[in-house]
């Protein structure tokens, strides 16, 4: 019995709202994602959906770490987060080495490279900052450029 796309989409956001369950379900949290892009009617390649989903899991870590104050659980939201990254670069690489259309070719690498900057970003900029308590300046960055580069990487990614 498969969810409809509003139940996936409710139970993805209940899942941000909640570090929690998260770590408990990453791996439903995989399958979920994945289904929300089929029912959302995404023609995405093997190598994109993995990129996406992996994209879809790192966004709920990271909301989830930014709302976590045992630090412990922190560094492991941290440690999935950096794992998953090493994925989403690898997944992305072999999409771009596949694709074929030369304007898919083109949001793909337009992607990657924003991707890079939000990663670079949040790696090296936003969990640092949580990490030595400056919550509200992570916080900011992560509505600010952050959710713009995420949105760029989301809509080029929706395109086929």
């Amino acid at each position: 019995v498969s969810a409809s796309a509003e139940e996936q989409s409710a139970a993805l956001q209940q899942m941000a709202n909640n570090a929690k369950t998260l770590t408990s379900q990453s791996g439903y949290l995989h399958e979920l994602a994945g289904n929300f892009l089929r029912n959302e009617g995404q023609s995405i390649g093997s190598d994109r959906y993995g990129v996406w989903t992996d994209i879809q899991t790192g966004r709920i870590y990271l909301i989830s770490l930014l709302g976590e104050a045992d630090m412990s659980k922190v560094e492991e939201l941290r440690v999935q987060i950096l794992g998953l990254r090493k994925s989403i670069d690898a997944n992305f690489i072999k999409a771009i080495q596949e694709e074929k259309n030369e304007a898919a070719l083109a949001d793909l690498k337009e992607a990657f490279r924003v991707w890079t900057l939000f990663a670079d970003t949040r790696d090296n900029e936003l969990v640092p900052l949580y990490v030595q308590g400056k919550k509200e300046e992570a916080k900011a960055l992560a509505v600010g450029i952050q959710a713009e580069r995420y949105g760029k990487v989301k809509e080029l990614m929706s395109k086929t």
